[in-house]
């Protein structure tokens, strides 16, 4: 073979390779003095209103398999225009899962935030934005809040956040951004659910290093998978979005996390 097409050809070969042909379930294990049986959290993020069969056919029935206590939505459920032709069908398909949501960058950028919030208030959804709710999922009480994608952190104040929760049982906040620090050293929670990263887009294979995300630039730290910080977790979802401005994914298949909240068992806690 021509070495002039030899390059070409390998290179096609490495994209096709890496090209995302299903969608990842990534399951990790958060332990909690706070529960006595498990709970089973879903996060879906990022889904830009990419359609995965008719309807969303093919999430919907993953998530089902999966049959999660709660379904976590941490922002950019819709795209740029705000149209719901694939997320809305999702969201109706699974009534009867509680839905937790709270808005993301591509959300806010909209000029149909208050019609956004009716359409997923009207479908059952709990709609956060710098507000909180309590559910008792699996006998458990769990309290999810919720603040909206801002252009920085600093629009958020330690008294907005520390506002936000009222309860002692397990504390979640829903937050887009996946590498605001100042907001997530003052939130007196247990969990932190994010998205906004996609895993960095275009991944290392091997080590499955994320290459690039927005306001983290290049080889970014904050693109995926558990966290631990001082006081609390933080789960950075992937998303689900199949292709950013044009450029499709690679390395880096879509995916539904999975996070479940277990008891903390004596030995544990020493």
């Amino acid at each position: 073979m021509n070495i002039y097409w030899l390059i070409p050809a390998l290179l096609l070969v490495i994209v096709l390779l890496g090209l995302p042909y299903g969608i990842d379930v990534t399951e990790v294990s958060v332990r909690s003095s706070k529960v006595t049986e498990e709970v089973k959290l879903a996060v879906v993020s990022d889904l830009h209103d990419a359609s995965y069969g008719k309807d969303n056919s093919r999430l919907t029935a993953l998530l089902k398999e999966q049959n999660p206590d709660l379904i976590l939505i941490p922002g950019d459920l819709f795209s740029d225009d705000a149209e719901s032709r694939n997320a809305m069908p999702l969201l109706k398909s699974l009534q009867g899962y509680p839905i937790c949501f709270s808005a993301g960058n591509h959300e806010v950028n909209t000029k149909r935030l208050p019609d956004i919030y009716k359409e997923l208030t009207d479908a059952g959804v709990h709609v956060l934005d710098g507000s909180a709710c309590i559910l008792t999922v699996n006998g458990q009480s769990i309290q999810t809040a919720g603040i909206a994608d801002r252009k920085n952190q600093e629009c958020y104040s330690e008294e907005d956040i520390q506002g936000l929760f009222h309860s002692d049982g397990f504390r979640i906040l829903l937050c887009h951004r996946p590498n605001w620090d100042k907001v997530y050293e003052q939130a007196q929670c247990d969990l932190i659910i994010s998205g906004h990263a996609h895993g960095g887009h275009w991944r290392l294979p091997i080590v499955k290093k994320g290459i690039f995300a927005p306001q983290q630039g290049f080889m970014p730290a904050d693109t995926q998978g558990l966290k631990k910080l001082s006081h609390s977790y933080q789960f950075i979802s992937r998303g689900l979005v199949r292709q950013s401005y044009g450029i499709i994914r690679l390395y880096n298949n879509p995916e539904i996390g999975i996070v479940h909240i277990v008891p903390q068992k004596e030995r544990d806690k020493c």
